[in-house]
């Protein structure tokens, strides 16, 4: 049995749904290259990091390799300070997030009409269908968008439906907020305990090493 193996299960455990997670968005990422280039390379780039931190930490992990869970370290504190900082913008900064959500979802409904791709176009009237809503700031007052909804042709306008959807905007863009905040803290924790992992590796397998040295 190893001398590292709870540290060593730790960092496994930790890194095996991180690897899974990157090879995911590499392939959302490569899917979504015909309808949005940019975004989509992002997303690749953005995978190959998360599947290359991934592989450091399984690799380090199981050959308890000194290097690899040295760049290991190294990117995990970089990431929890980082982290540590976006934690803390979010606190100071929550209005103005919650704003930038309601900013966006307002300039997509305005933008409506100059849409072209028809893709683009699908996603914005099923979630505004599902949001369940004839208007946007007052009834209808995106005809483009709301009078394709039968429910908003109506008079009255269906029970189950609300006049105006900002209110609903609101509410989500306060849960999104604190989804991100939740996740921030939850991400933060989990590198503070694979750092700490990857670390204790590395210093059992330098005090073995040095007490094998001792004994010889």
């Amino acid at each position: 049995m190893s001398r590292n193996i709870c540290s060593k299960f730790c960092l496994v455990f930790l890194n095996v749904p991180l690897f899974l997670l990157g090879i995911g968005a590499l392939i959302v990422g490569s899917l979504y290259l015909q309808y949005n280039r940019k975004v989509a390379i992002g997303v690749v780039v953005v995978a190959i990091i998360i599947i290359s931190v991934g592989l450091f930490g399984i690799c380090g992990a199981l050959m308890e390799s000194k290097i690899f869970l040295n760049i290991y370290i190294i990117v995990m504190i970089l990431l929890t300070l980082a982290l540590i900082g976006g934690l803390v913008a979010l606190i100071v900064y929550k209005k103005r997030v919650t704003n930038t959500y309601l900013n966006i979802t307002s300039n997509r409904v305005k933008q409506f009409s100059t849409i072209t791709d028809e893709v683009d176009k699908s996603t914005i009237i099923a979630i505004f269908k599902q949001r369940k809503c004839c208007g946007f700031e007052e009834v209808n007052d995106y005809p483009l968008l709301f009078e394709k909804f039968e429910e908003c042709r109506k008079t009255p306008i269906d029970g189950k439906w609300t006049l105006t959807c900002i209110e609903k905007v609101k509410n989500e863009s306060n849960v999104i907020y604190m989804a991100i905040l939740v996740l921030t803290a939850l991400l933060l924790l989990c590198t503070i305990f694979a750092s700490t992992s990857a670390c204790c590796i590395t210093c059992q397998d330098r005090h073995y090493r040095d007490k094998d040295s001792a004994y010889s």
